[in-house]
């Protein structure tokens, strides 16, 4: 039998804490608070001034009333100095090795001989006296080191080494001083009336070899003294020097910089992962004076690296340089935290690696990093309320912030900085709620517990995967250039710099295309008070008519009764969009919204209230705040005059909505009846959808798995066993299908680009193969394969056997996705953080399929806007003074929405510090029509053609589209370019003038409610929107 390990005797189990030493208890405690730092410079003071004090009585007889005073006075720092060293010394753990410490015997030499000369004081005239005088004289003057305790306190060690040169040249110049004085006074006869301050400047001249000879030892000792202080100098002031100086050279400027808000102002702090194109695009967003007005917040970036010589560069040649600073500090480390100020913030970014060689990984740090933040804002409110009110000058300043903060945008309220994160995976969100819930429920104190429910309302969560390739399966299956319309609303242009730019020379689609991307997404936070009461619909019209504004969403809307004008009776409406809940939730922004009241898309079935604000799509600010100055007698003209217009063409108008009505084609829904258990899953959005299909309960799994049935379809019953070896294919004969290279990504991920492809509201669903060169295997993959018509290929799109055995030459269109974790065992040939690299990788893989089909469709993830140009043989359609942002967004590619960026994301991040709703909207706009229940709130963005619309302009298919209950946002067209030699360009036009022709090959971008049945008009009564998959391609994009 093998023997058992017994116990190591000398081990003892740690003890209770009722039974700890008191003095180890008090010793953690003066060590852990700063007890112990403030005990050090109370000893301080009292040395210095007990050296004070010595250099007043050289100047006073003994007889004099103050030099006695004195005395008194120095007794008692003596006293004071006796409990000190014993209360150390109780402290100490080994006692004697702390008596004969340098520390313990400087203590008692200093002061036991001052209670000697107390007792012998009564008889000074003696010479015994006389020389124990001298001595105690002579050690007072030692108690000035006792300062250097005070530098063992200090964590920055710039500060400990100056502070100990200091100290060292204080303690050699002020000692010799004094040997000097009590010498010569008491045993030379050179200078009877030496004084204390002669003697200092002796001291000062000798120490500093400057040497004048006005005054010279004349005894022995005094020489000596000279000697001694001259050897101390030169032996440790030199050592001291080069220790500060390599300090010096070691420690960054940037590790100690500071942020100052009372000297500098608002600011934005900046922390996590990010890189020097990202952050010129992120200054060029938040300084954009022509979209916000306010660019008057200050930079602050946070990172535990260096700034690279490119950053630096950025920092010091921006116009804007002024209004940055770089701190070289952790977001896990509190002082860091206050160097950067992050509890006066109006918003702290927690940026993410985009391709990082392990996505949970990162998304588990900006978590932590996340939950480091709350922490030290709950430590400074716990401080604040433990030391009562602050002072008068910080109450001011205060005073003065809040009143600032009432002519600018609105900051979080309690005093918290909003929180926007980045995460890459969809699963990484629930991770963080969970974080947040934890520290909630841990902490065992309501007031912790109602700050961190406070604090989650103030964390915006962007997944940047779930939103990206939520876009491109959008673009996919419905709305072909719907990356350049959800980039035009997020990212800031500037019109005067295009103008500049001479774009007057380029071709009118250009010039089109140039006009729309200098639209933005505005949020108008308080509608005049004339407008309460009406409905949205109208004043939908009106916004067009007058500012040429696209009202797209609500907040603090109400319902009206009978919405007659939202929607037309002639209509026959059906279901946009499908319930339930899908691999996007909701909640994949978790917005800060300062509105409590919900968010609606397209509300033309409300009414405006006193809290009503709308967002709108506008070129300018100005148009905001027009809208928001907008008279009275301004907005009953123009309704008088739409009423009137209305009756005129009410005869006409109605006949032809009847004859278009009969063309229509609706977007279904199937239902499907998996009785109460289903209908309750259906109300769970996403993140619960993947916590039950991965969880060990049998129960959940089922549940999850009829829900899933429900919202997509789905394969068989018989194949659900079997899914995955439905889904696994060593080789596909389809024709028409869609490739997707998914290059590494995660299945969760995936399945966000899958989602909408396989949506109930379909009637019919195109297959899809996933290239991938890694093994499907997991729950996750178990979803993917349950999907109807989704198959795996295993390989890699640029291996030829491979795209053979996918059948890529009969594919319809592709998807080509950024390699994930490049530099890995997957992905060898994509070297780490070599962006171009793996731009080319996917570049050469869309040429290859091009070669191989000239009609196929390919949508590209690329990480670089430089890259652009290389994808199309036209290159940019404007010239490189236009900026090279500005001339790769000219390019073909992107203005067919082939193309997508992940500096969108970031754009969409910084548009949270003006207005907190816009990442809500777009994450609605995304996912919510096929990922939650009817009447949340959400849209559905269709793609409608316009020809057999009864309208000329696009003002008359605004108003149009609008009395059926969808707003139209843009124009996706294609025009022959005939200074291109006549190659069709498609573009799209976001929010086109009301006089705008139209073309018959023109498709409209419709927002349609996802809680009302609308209906897609068109012609013929060809399939239009949602049921219409990837067909025969039509220009440069899905069609």
């Amino acid at each position: 039998m093998k023997a058992t390990k017994q116990p190591d005797a000398e081990y003892e189990e740690p003890a209770p804490f009722g039974t700890v030493p008191l003095s180890k208890r008090v010793h953690n405690w003066i060590e852990r608070t700063e007890a112990g730092i403030q005990i050090d410079i109370l000893s301080s003071l009292l040395s210095v001034l007990t050296v004070f004090t010595y250099m007043v009585e050289t100047a006073l007889p003994d007889y004099h009333p103050v030099y006695q005073s004195l005395r008194q006075v120095d007794l008692v720092c003596s006293c004071l100095f006796v409990l000190e060293w014993l209360f150390w010394l109780w402290l100490a753990h080994d006692r004697w090795r702390y008596v004969f410490s340098s520390q313990s015997l400087l203590d008692l030499g200093t002061t036991i001989p001052l209670f000697v000369s107390f007792a012998m004081h009564r008889d000074v005239s003696t010479s015994a006296a006389s020389v124990v005088e001298s001595m105690v004289r002579i050690l007072r003057v030692l108690r000035v080191f006792r300062i250097f305790r005070l530098g063992k306190r200090l964590q920055n060690e710039i500060q400990m080494r100056l502070l100990t040169l200091i100290f060292t040249l204080l303690a050699i110049i002020v000692t010799s001083a004094g040997l000097f004085y009590e010498i010569e006074t008491r045993f030379g006869d050179r200078y009877p009336d030496l004084t204390i301050v002669q003697a200092l400047y002796w001291s000062v001249v000798t120490t500093t070899t400057i040497g004048y000879g006005d005054i010279t030892p004349s005894v022995m000792a005094s020489q000596a003294t000279l000697i001694l202080a001259l050897l101390l100098t030169f032996a440790i002031l030199p050592y001291q020097t080069s220790m500060l100086v390599t300090a010096l050279n070691e420690t960054s400027p940037y590790q100690t910089a500071r942020y100052s808000h009372t000297a500098r102002g608002r600011h934005v702090v900046f922390t996590g992962q990010f890189s020097v194109p990202s952050m010129g695009l992120l200054v060029e967003e938040l300084y954009s004076t022509q979209d916000y007005g306010f660019p008057d917040f200050n930079l602050v970036l946070l990172s535990p690296e260096a700034p690279s010589d490119e950053l630096k560069r950025l920092l010091k040649t921006h116009k804007q340089s002024h209004r940055m600073l770089y701190l070289q500090g952790s977001c896990m480390n509190n002082a860091d935290l206050a160097r950067a100020q992050v509890q006066f913030a109006d918003a702290v970014f927690i940026m993410a690696d985009k391709s990082p060689q392990d996505a949970r990984q990162q998304d588990l740090q900006n978590s932590m990093a996340c939950l480091a933040v709350g922490h030290y804002c709950l430590q400074l409110q716990r401080t604040q309320a433990r030391h009562g009110p602050r002072p008068l000058s910080e109450q001011l300043a205060q005073l003065v912030r809040d009143m600032e903060a009432r002519l600018r945008p609105k900051k979080s309220s309690a005093g918290l900085p909003r929180v926007c994160i980045q995460l890459l995976l969809p699963e990484s969100q629930l991770n963080l709620d969970s974080l947040l819930a934890s520290s909630s429920g841990s902490s065992g104190v309501v007031s912790s517990s109602s700050f961190w429910q406070l604090f989650s309302s103030h964390v915006t969560v962007i997944c940047l995967s779930e939103i990206k390739y939520s876009l491109m399966g959008q673009s996919c299956l419905a709305c072909p250039g719907a990356v350049t319309l959800v980039n035009n609303l997020v990212h800031s242009v500037d019109s005067q710099a295009l103008l500049h730019a001479q774009c007057e020379q380029v071709p009118l689609a250009v010039q089109e295309y140039l006009q729309g991307s200098t639209n933005e997404l505005y949020e108008v936070a308080s509608l005049p008070a004339h407008l309460i009461g009406e409905p949205v619909s109208l004043l939908a019209v009106y916004l067009h008519e007058v500012y040429q504004a696209v009202a797209i969403a609500t907040a603090g809307g109400a319902d009206a009764a009978e919405p007659e004008s939202a929607i037309d009776p002639d209509i026959d409406t059906a279901q946009a969009a499908s319930r339930g809940s899908s691999a996007l939730s909701a909640g994949s922004v978790a917005t800060a919204v300062s509105n409590a009241h919900s968010l609606v898309l397209a509300p033309l079935h409300q009414i405006v209230t006193p809290h009503t604000s709308a967002f709108v799509i506008a070129s300018d600010l100005r148009v905001v705040l027009d809208i928001m100055d907008a008279p009275a007698e301004e907005y009953f003209t123009w309704k008088l005059a739409h009423t009137a217009a209305a009756g005129l063409d009410g005869a006409t108008g109605g006949r032809r909505r009847q004859r278009t009505s009969r063309g229509a084609i609706q977007v279904n829904t199937r239902q499907r009846d998996f009785g109460d258990v289903a209908l309750a899953a259906v109300q769970a959005d996403l993140p619960e959808l993947r916590r039950r299909l991965t969880s060990a309960s049998r129960k959940g799994r089922a549940l999850a798995s009829k829900q899933l049935q429900l919202l997509y379809h789905t394969r068989s019953e018989a194949e659900a066993d079997d899914s995955l070896e439905g889904f696994l294919q060593a080789e596909v004969q389809l024709q028409g299908h869609l490739l997707v290279c998914g290059n590494g990504a995660p299945p969760s991920a995936l399945f966000c680009l899958l989602a909408p492809l396989r949506s109930s509201s379909l009637p019919v669903v195109q297959p899809v193969v996933v290239l991938d060169s890694s093994t499907p295997s997991g729950p996750e993959w178990q979803q993917i394969a349950r999907l109807e018509k989704v198959y795996f290929v295993q390989g890699s799109m640029h291996d030829p056997e491979a795209l053979l055995r996918a059948n890529a030459e009969s594919a319809a269109g592709a998807v080509l996705l950024l390699p994930w974790g490049c530099g890995g065992a997957s992905w060898p040939h994509c070297p780490t953080g070599d962006a171009g690299m793996a731009d080319a990788y996917v570049m050469a893989a869309a040429r290859h399929l091009h070669s191989l089909n000239p009609h196929m469709q390919v949508l590209c993830e690329l990480s670089q806007c430089s890259s652009l140009v290389f994808l199309d043989p036209l290159g940019s359609l404007l010239d490189w003074r236009c900026g090279e942002a500005a001339a790769a967004a000219a390019t073909p590619a992107f203005m067919s929405g082939g193309v997508l960026l992940p500096q969108m994301l970031d754009s969409l991040t910084c548009q949270a510090l003006y207005s907190c709703g816009t990442p809500r909207i777009i994450s609605q706009l995304l996912t919510q029509w096929h990922s939650q229940p009817s009447g949340s709130g959400g849209g559905v963005l269709l793609q409608l053609p316009v020809a057999g619309f009864p309208c000329d302009t696009f003002g008359q298919l605004f108003a149009w589209l609008v009395g059926c209950g969808m707003v139209c946002c843009g124009l996706y067209r294609c025009a022959e370019v005939a200074e291109l030699g006549g190659r069709e360009i498609c573009y799209v036009y976001t929010n086109p003038d009301g006089d705008t022709q139209l073309h018959a090959t023109d498709q409209a971008y419709v927002l349609v409610p996802h809680r009302s049945n609308c209906q897609a008009g068109g012609a013929g009564g060809k399939p239009t929107g949602s049921n219409t998959p990837i067909a025969e391609p039509t220009g440069s994009s899905f069609c």
